[in-house]
This record gives C-alpha cells, structure tokens and sequence, in this order.
C-alpha cells in the first residue's frame, strides 16, 4: 500500500471500522442493513498482517457485532479510538483508519465547502429520521481531519480508506486527485515530507463522466510531484495547503465521489476487496498504478454484479469446488433423482458439492446420463438453489429513474428452467417420485403444470408410475370415478378434524365414510364415536334391508369395529326420510328411488374392498413413518454426541433440520459420510443457538426480577402512602435492590427475605435523609437544625415548592400544575427521550425553588394569621377553608390550590373573605382532576356524565314575588370535556384544575349548600 514500507523500526498501528446496522438502523427499515460490512476490516487486518508485517495486537477492530465480542462503534467509541490511534505518535510511525458503513451529507454552514456540504460518516448510535432520512449524530470530516490529520507530526505516515457513500472527501484533505496521479509515493522511495502533500485518491469506476486536467510545470516549483485535480462530477478542493509544505504524508482512498453512493454485498464492500486484491497482486505500486489496479479490479466486480442482476452470469463469488471422480450414467441418475426429489418436497439446497457427491452415492433410481446431465445443470444453474451468497447494494439515499425502465426482454432471477425440460423427461423423473403426494405438488406450482400434468390425459401414465413405485409399496387402484390428481388429492391433503374443528395433517380415519380425526386421537375418537357413528342393530337389518345394501358402512376391522356395522349417524337418517318420501309418493317414486340406489348397491362391494385396502396401506405408511422417525431421532441423539449437544439442539440447527425432516419425508436414513459433510456448519449452528438461549434466559431473568422489584415497590408505596420513594428508575438503584436483580435465582436473595426487607428499608430511610438535606439546600437552608418542636423542616413546610431545570430548558409544561411539591420532587421523572432519562440520575442540583409559588403561598399563609415555619401552619390554612379569593379572577379556593393558581396570572394578589362571603361555595375535591384526566375506560365513563359545574360562573338569585326571598337558579351541568371547552372560551382557562369546577354527585336534584 502506497505509504506503508516493510519498516521494522516504526511503530504501526491500525484502526478498522465495520458497521451493519442490524440491531438499530434495521429495525427502522431493513434497507438500511448492511450485511458483508463486518467482512471489510478482517479483509484489511488480515492483508496488514501478511504483507505489511503489521502485529495483530497494535489492530484495533470496531464492529457492531450481536454477540458484543468487539467494541461497538458508536460516536463516542470511534472517536475516542481515533485518538487512542494518533495519541504519542512519532515521524516516522505509519497509521491505517478504515471505515465501511454508511456516509452522508449534511449543509455546511461555516463555508468552507464550494459545493455546500459537509460529508459524514455514520456511527452505529446514530439516530435516523424516516421522514427525512437525516441523521443525528454523525461525525463530520471536520472531525476526522482535526483528531487524526491535524494530530500527526511531521515525518509519519497515514493512509485512510472509506468504503461509504459521500467519501470523496470524508478526511476533509485539501487536495483531491482521481487520474494522471504520478507523485514520487512509492515505498520503495525515501520519505521526503517537503515533497509529499495531502492526498486524496477516488477510486470511482466511473470514469467515463469524469475529465481530468494534469497541472503543468510551470504551475509548481516541484515538477516531480505532479498531480491532477478533479473536476466533472466530483469536486474540487481549494489549494489550502501548499505542496511543498512539510507535513505528514497523509493519503485517503475513497469507494466513491462525494455526490455518489457505494456497493457491496455479503463478502464486503466492492472498494475494500478491490484495493486489497490489488494490493496483494504487487504490494509496492506508486498511487497512479494503484489508483488503475483497484479500476480494474472493481471492473471485474462490478461486471459480474450487472450480469448477476440481468441474469446473464452465475456471480463472481461463485465457489469452485475440487473435482470429484467421474461417475457411471447410473449414478448420474441417482443423483438427479435424489436433488429433483428433495427439490419438490421443500428442501432447501444449501450443502455444498461435497454433500452432493455424498447423496449421488447413497440414493437409487436408474436414469439416463443425458437426463441427470441436463436436470443437474439446472439445479447448479437456478439462482434459488445456488450455494453462492449474492452481494446486495449499499442502502438506497435516494429513489431510482422511474423513466429507464428494465428491458422485458432480459430473463429474471425468477425464470422456472423446470418448465423447460423436455415432457419425456420431466415424465421420467417424476415416476421415481416416493408418492403422487409430490406430483400433486408440482401440479399445484403454476398453471403449466397443472395443464400438463392434470389436464391432459397423455401424462396419466406419469401418476400410474407413481402410484406402483412408491417407497411404502404400491397405492391400492383409483376409485370409480375418481381421476389421479383428485385421488392423489384425496390421499394425501389435510381437513379439518370433525370433533374439535381444528385443521389435521392426518389422512381419512375411515375413507368410506370421509371421516378426518386429528393425528393424536386420544380424546376426538371417542367424542366422534359417541355423537356421530350409528351402529346397525338387528331391528334395522329387518327394517331397513335395502338400505343397508347401498350406504357405505365403516371400512375398519380393528377390535372396536370387527363383526359390527357402523354408518354415519346423519347419512342413516337422511336414507331414512327418503326412503319414507319415496314410498309416500307413489309406485313411480319408488321405482326412481330402487333403479337409483341399485347403482350404489352394485357398486358398493368394489369401493368397500379398495377402502380396506387404502386403510391397510395408510396404517403401514403410518407405522413405517413411525419407525422412521425413532430411527431420525435416534440418529440425531447419536449426531449430538458426537458435537457435544443434546438431541432437541441439533434438531434447531437449520441445516441438520432441513436434511431430517426432507429423509423423514422421503424414507430415507442418514449415512456417516453424508452428516461429516456439513458437521463444523451444525456446531457452529449450535453454538450459535446456544449463546442465543444464554443470552434469552438472562433476558427472562432480568425481566423477572425487574417485575419482582415493580411489584415490591408498589407494595412499600400502598403500605405508607404519605411517605416519599425515590421514582422507579431510581428506586432500582438502591443497593439492595441492584443485588436483588443481580442475583441468578430467587433463592440467593428476594424481598421476601426478612433481612432483604430490613436492609431496604434502611436504604430508602438514607435516600430520603440524603434527599431532605439536598432540596433544604434548594430552598437556601444548607445545614439547617433547629431544637424546637414547633418549627418545621425547610421541606415539610408549605412554601417547599420546586420547578426541574432540566424541564423548563426543554420547554415542557411542568408549571401547569403548580410545580412540585416534596413529593412530587422526589419521584420526580424529567419529560426527556428515553435514551436522555437513561443517562442522567436524579438529583436536587437539577431543581429550583418555585419562587412565584413560594411567595403566592407565604402571602396566603400571612393572611391566615400564621407563618410558613409553624407547625400549625398546615392546621390553620386547612380551618380557613375556601375563603382565599384571588382578586384577579375573582375565583374563591383553599390553601392547597394557591401554589397551582398563582401561575395563571402575572401578579397573582389573594383576599381573605369572611365566613358568610362563601355561603352556598361546594367544596373543592382535591385530586379529581388528575383522576378524570387518566388514559382509562372508568376515567372515560365518567367523563362523560353531566354532572360537573364551573365554579367562576356565580349563582345569580331570581326574584320571587315576595321580595324578601330569594331563589337561585340552579348551576348549568355538563360533562367534562363539554366544561373543558367552557372554561378555556368563557373564562380563558388552559388548563383546568381542581379549584375551577364541582361535581354533583347527583344531577338530579343539586348539592344542599355548605353554611
């Protein structure tokens, strides 16, 4: 890599990036996956390694990895490993920072970017909005130029790759070149710093749309570092620094343009395959030769990419197995007749050409060469059954030319090559199927098959065939009137049990009478018997002998049916009736009736014997599929221990799975060669799974014990409601209760614990001492004590009301309900993002007196003859009652209310009325409010009764004719969200409060007054 000499006397240190996304962005929407990302910085190590004698230990990786075995590479991860990367270096040391994610662009606003935006690379924590699909987040190119660039002395090297979209200039260089690139940067070369300026290298395959101007001698002192400037799509940087400057030598090599995006697949990025494959074709190439090299090589990729996407190709990532040993034209067929029959029941071909020759030499069926030759290629041709991993694109930023539209010409991935053999041998294939259940299946794929297969009565021979070869021994003959593909259909689909309605997988339990159970018959047999099956007594057989004759009877001889007849309950007494309508009609009627049922009668005997047959055939099928699948899970209980797993673990892996249930399906056992093919595939699939089932279980313990400590503490909060807790978040960071959650089972430690319980409550007792003194603090007693019983603690008095400062610079309405009381403050949770609330802990720096409300209530308190210190102070503002009357509104309230009230006004001033000035006010019901407003069916029910009045509309007296009475009129009652709407249009109320209306518990006849 140009930059980067075998010197052993430097250090060398690396710094490698890969991000997929697949646990964040993903779950916004899975376009955003980037899933051979975690291939790149691997690509990059192991070439560092072996060319570039870098040491394994000076390689940092950052991967967004499930099983957290690498560091994530979030924002503050990646630049702080940035730094650790730079930190202490020295001239002559060599650096390597790659990146393969996602990049983007933002608007530049100092204007230091001609084309207006700064270029981004985006970390793993990097939050995305669907709408617009911008980030927050992100780390600019400023950044990466100021922690890495600018942090380099001169004398050392470093080289940048950026395989993300809108890198052209991710490491903001001051110079760009993208052709003609003939700068002395060979490492063969000695290091000269005067003569090497920044660098950037945009190795874009593009290069059609891109014209390129080379600098001419006379425009620099140094001829021998000639460059060339970008210009066309990309972009060109201001000279900021001059060339001749000394410096580092810093080069960056970016996957594409700053106005263009980047692909890759399942193996990586296109750019970092490119560049290490060039790499290691000749690891010494001066930057123009490696600039063309890494062209070349994306060609190639790219080349095979479109043909993969207009189904020209085969992919250029397809493996090349090593050559087997010719086979003999019976094993050809073999072969063929085992993919083919795997390939219509469902199996999915992913077991390599190892696998294959394995199956090739176990299976029967003699075929012809040219057959298995033709059928085999397909199945290596069909993109659903090719063993190769197809690369995807690189997230889409922005939506496709709708005006080129594809060429309906060009074959597509879905094309069917099964439609395309030839009739004979597509026949000659599918008469070595294990049953017409998997011709019946290919005759259902489309409208072809179905036309070829069941329409035309030539293929009929295909079905025979079928029926007399099948592995559990031939199918009894059709029925009378039946054709193959309904009698396959017959045979082999599923219905619903008669008993409980559920569907069953299980074939007829009697044919005869089309009587479906499901497959465990343990308690539907019995229930069916009793309701639906009418045995055929002697008192019939004298009655009703020519009904017997023709309706179909049970065709089972097991113990319970052996020497009795038994027919359908229903189908006996529908015979019955028309036996009985028929003779009341006339001759004529029943001569129709005795010629229709003589047909039925004749053929009775016929259907019943293939119905025993059928019966004797379905419970050997069942007894050999029995059989089979002891021996299955004998040999999967065998396979496990030879990987060290149980039977059940093996039997998730989807590999071993797919194999079982396919030779389950097909009658078939395994073969030793055939499970050491995909072995190390099935213990890594365990392990797998294995760690998942870890990782579940610590996830279902966590969500226990979390419910454990919820109910716990709703329990201490129902037991003493007057006390204060600490809110939930931080009730379960209490030292007892983080060891109670810690703990693997319940028996290590529980609150049922007497002792846990104790120390519990010594936890909340120190929180809510610590809590008291801080918010003393709040209010300016810091170190407050006193040795007298009637003055109150800072806290507990009154005038303890708080705002949150974290709320109010977030613009929430914490201020509508009169701030927080001491109470409130404790549990206190701030209207923050989830992901903001998790980083910040409760704590009284973050709260501040309410002063308006403190001077609303002291004002109030000094109008009832008592001061805020006092502990009277509570008793003497509740005996005032609701005589306080603010003289703004002119609403009358009690003390409780005047912290909330204060806020509505910008000078809040209270009045003291006399006793008889609140004659006929209801009293304010503290608390209603909160509870209507609640997202629940009883607090929505009563909403909705009329039964609640405004309190700042008065009672205005009516005359009677005696004028020394006086009645008043009774209050206008309406439902709650009607007074919602009355209060903020009559009275300008916002936000509605406990003081502000009344309910009358009976709207029938209105509250007697309070005197």
């Amino acid at each position: 890599m140009p930059g980067l000499p075998r010197m052993h006397h430097c250090a060398k240190k690396a710094l490698l990036i890969g991000l997929q996304y697949s646990t964040t962005l993903k779950e916004v929407d899975p376009v955003w996956e980037l899933r051979g990302a975690h291939e790149d910085p691997k690509t990059v190590q192991q070439l560092l390694i072996d060319v570039y004698d870098y040491k394994a230990e000076d390689i940092t990786i950052l991967l967004d990895d499930p099983e957290h075995q690498y560091v994530w590479p979030t924002r503050e991860n990646i630049l702080a490993a940035m730094r650790d990367l730079v930190k202490g270096a020295q001239p002559g040391d060599h650096f390597v920072f790659s990146f393969s994610g996602h990049g983007s662009q933002v608007v530049n606003t100092d204007g230091t970017e001609e084309d207006g935006f700064d270029e981004t690379l985006i970390p793993v924590d990097a939050i995305l909005d669907p709408e617009t699909n911008t980030f927050e987040g992100y780390i600019k190119d400023d950044d990466v130029r100021k922690i890495i660039v600018d942090s380099l002395p001169s004398g050392s090297r470093c080289v940048m790759v950026f395989d993300c979209c809108h890198s052209g200039t991710a490491s903001d260089l001051p110079n760009v070149f993208s052709d003609g690139l003939a700068s002395p940067c060979s490492p063969l070369t000695t290091f000269n710093p005067s003569r090497l300026p920044w660098k950037h290298s945009a190795a874009s395959t593009d290069m059609e749309q891109i014209s390129f101007q080379r600098t001419s001698a006379a425009d620099r002192a140094d001829d021998s570092a000639q460059f060339a400037w970008m210009r066309g799509h990309g972009r060109k940087r201001s000279l900021t620094m001059p060339p001749e400057s000394p410096g580092p030598d810093v080069t960056s090599w970016s996957a594409c343009m700053d106005s263009q995006i980047t692909y890759g697949g399942r193996k990586g990025g296109f750019f970092i395959k490119a560049l290490t494959d060039a790499l290691r074709i000749n690891p010494h190439q001066t930057h123009a030769e490696l600039l063309q090299s890494v062209r070349r090589e994306l060609a190639k990729y790219t080349a095979a990419h479109n043909m993969r996407r207009t189904g020209r190709g085969k992919g250029a990532e397809q493996h090349h197995p090593q050559a087997e040993p010719a086979m003999s034209p019976r094993a050809q067929g073999k072969a063929t007749l085992s993919i083919l029959r795997s390939f219509l029941i469902g199996t999915r071909h992913h077991l390599g050409a190892k696998y294959a020759k394995h199956v090739f030499e176990s299976t029967a069926g003699p075929l012809y060469l040219s057959l298995s030759l033709i059928f085999l290629g397909f199945l290596l041709l069909h993109p659903r059954h090719n063993n190769m991993a197809i690369p995807t694109k690189r997230a889409r930023t922005q939506e496709p030319d709708q005006s080129i539209a594809p060429s309906a010409s060009k074959p597509t991935a879905q094309t069917c090559h099964l439609v395309k053999l030839p009739l004979e041998l597509l026949a000659d294939v599918l008469s070595y199927m294990p049953s017409t259940r998997d011709v019946l299946a290919l005759a259902r794929t489309s409208k072809h098959f179905c036309s070829v297969l069941v329409d035309k009565p030539a293929t009929v021979f295909i079905w025979r065939h079928a029926r007399a070869r099948c592995v559990l021994g031939p199918i009894p003959e059709l029925l009378p009137g039946m054709g193959e593909a309904t009698y396959a259909a017959f045979l082999f689909d599923s219905g619903i049990c008669e008993n409980c309605g559920k569907r069953s997988q299980a074939q007829y339990y009697s044919f005869s009478l089309r009587v479906r159970l499901c497959e465990d018959m343990r308690k539907c047999l019995p229930a069916w018997r009793s309701s639906h099956l009418h045995e055929i007594t002697q008192e019939d057989e004298v009655q009703y002998p020519d009904i017997i004759q023709w309706i179909p009877h049970m065709d089972r001889m097991d113990e319970y049916h052996r020497g009795k007849v038994y027919v359908r309950t229903d189908t006996w007494h529908k015979a019955i009736d028309e036996r009985k309508r028929a003779y009341l009609l006339g001759q004529d009627a029943i001569s129709a009736y005795v010629e229709t049922k003589q047909v039925f009668a004749d053929t009775l005997p016929g259907k019943m014997e293939i119905f025993k047959n059928l019966v004797q055939w379905r419970d050997n099928r069942q007894a050999t599929r029995a059989l089979y699948t002891q021996i299955g899970l004998a040999t999967a209980k065998l396979h496990a221990g030879l990987i060290g797993s149980s039977k059940w673990e093996i039997l998730q892996s989807p590999t071993y799975s797919g194999i079982h249930y396919a030779k389950l399906r097909c009658y078939e056992k395994w073969t030793e060669p055939e499970f050491e093919t995909i072995k190390e595939v099935v213990i890594a699939e365990v392990a797998a799974q294995k760690k998942r089932k870890v990782v579940r279980e610590q996830d279902l313990t966590l969500h226990r014990k979390r419910s454990e400590s919820e109910t716990e503490y709703a329990r201490l909060r129902k037991a003493d409601p007057k006390a204060i807790f600490p809110s939930f978040p931080e009730f379960r960071k209490l030292s007892v209760v983080k060891t109670v959650e810690a703990s693997s089972s319940a028996k290590n430690a529980s609150f049922t614990d007497p002792f846990v319980a104790s120390l519990l409550k010594d936890n909340l007792d120190q929180w809510r001492d610590t809590a008291r003194a801080a918010l003393a603090v709040v209010l300016g007693f810091s170190g407050w004590k006193t040795m007298s019983k009637k003055k109150l603690h800072p806290v507990d008095r009154m005038t303890a009301q708080f705002r949150c400062k974290r709320c109010d610079a977030a613009g929430k309405d914490t201020g509508k309900d009169g701030g927080l009381d001491l109470a409130r403050a404790c549990e206190h949770i701030c209207a923050l993002s989830k992901k903001a609330r998790n980083k910040q802990r409760w704590s009284a720096v973050y709260l501040v007196p309410d002063q308006r409300a403190v001077d609303a209530v002291s004002q109030v308190l000094e109008l009832c003859g008592t001061k805020p210190e006092s502990v009277d102070s509570f008793t003497i503002a509740d005996s005032v009652g609701d005589r306080i009357q603010c003289t703004s509104c002119s609403l009358n309230m009690d003390a409780r209310s005047v912290g909330r009230h204060c806020k509505r006004h910008e000078e809040c001033i209270f009045a003291l009325l006399p006793e008889s000035g609140v004659s006929g006010e209801r009293l304010i019901q503290h608390g209603l409010t909160a509870k209507l407003i609640e997202h629940t069916t009883e607090a929505a029910s009563q909403r909705d009764e009329q039964a609640y009045g405004c309190r700042h509309c008065r009672p205005t007296p009516v005359n009677d004719q005696e004028p020394a009475t006086h009645i008043q009129r009774r209050p206008k009652l309406m439902n709650f969200n009607g007074l919602r709407s009355h209060l903020k249009e009559k009275h300008g109320v916002e936000w509605i409060a406990d003081e502000d209306f009344f309910l009358q518990k009976n709207s029938a006849t209105p509250n007697s007054n309070r005197t």
